[in-house]
């Protein structure tokens, strides 16, 4: 009965996020979706967060310090495809992973963490983008919203699952672990995060669905460097 109300709950919380993406980002929804470019990256993406968090458990299986290692992948998906390829992205990246692991029913709690962990930062960063922004602090915001969605699904994880087995163990015992693997998993993930975000904008010159002052003057400079070029003709 448990897993019947947690689906329910979980199912409707995803409805409700597709319907926001749907109305307050119309603008990108249907350009998302239909940029092969993004798609293919967002698979790519999607491939390496299953391949990395499946190392992970294999190798480094405990209950204190295991890492998921593709979670900065997720992040990714969001900045470099948006928010609606995010939210399928992080759909297949559950199904791909229950289906490696073979774990039985598909608990939509996890679909729906997998699904914030896509789209949560980016929208985050989108907002504290329109409050302030220059070159770095896209870097400080990456790290920061990490840190603030590894917390959110930190808090929620053992409460679902008490409810979810019916433990009788004190909160602590499911708290303690993440508690302590919490600082580790956001230096490591938070590094990989903005190396790679900086590799793929800079180096590999991929454009971004949120403001960067350095893209828009570099438009410019080319826009004037063009004008000059016809009046000289």
């Amino acid at each position: 009965m448990v897993f019947l109300w947690l689906n329910l709950a979980s199912g409707l919380i995803i409805l409700f996020i597709f319907l926001l993406i749907i109305i307050l980002d119309h603008k990108n929804f249907r350009s998302d979706l239909q940029n092969i470019k993004s798609i293919v990256l967002a698979a790519i993406l999607v491939a390496i967060a299953v391949a990395l968090n499946t190392i992970t458990k294999v190798f480094l299986h405990s209950v204190i310090f295991e890492i998921k290692l593709g979670n900065f992948a997720l992040v990714l998906i969001g900045f470099f495809a948006g928010g609606a390829l995010g939210f399928l992205a992080g759909i297949a990246a559950d199904f791909l992973g229950l289906i490696i692991f073979s774990s039985g029913a598909t608990i939509l709690f996890f679909t729906l963490t997998s699904i914030l962990w896509c789209i949560l930062p980016y929208y985050l960063v989108r907002l504290l983008s329109k409050i302030y922004t220059s070159k770095w602090t896209t870097y400080f915001y990456l790290v920061l919203t990490y840190a603030f969605t590894l917390l959110l699904i930190t808090g929620i994880n053992p409460i679902v699952l008490k409810y979810m087995y019916n433990l009788n163990d004190g909160w602590w015992v499911l708290y303690l672990p993440r508690i302590i693997k919490y600082p580790l998993d956001l230096t490591v993930n938070g590094l990989a995060l903005v190396v790679v975000y900086r590799i793929f904008t800079n180096s590999i010159s991929l454009n971004t669905k949120i403001y960067q002052p350095e893209r828009k003057k570099d438009k410019n400079l080319n826009l004037q460097i063009e004008q000059e070029g016809d009046m000289n003709d």
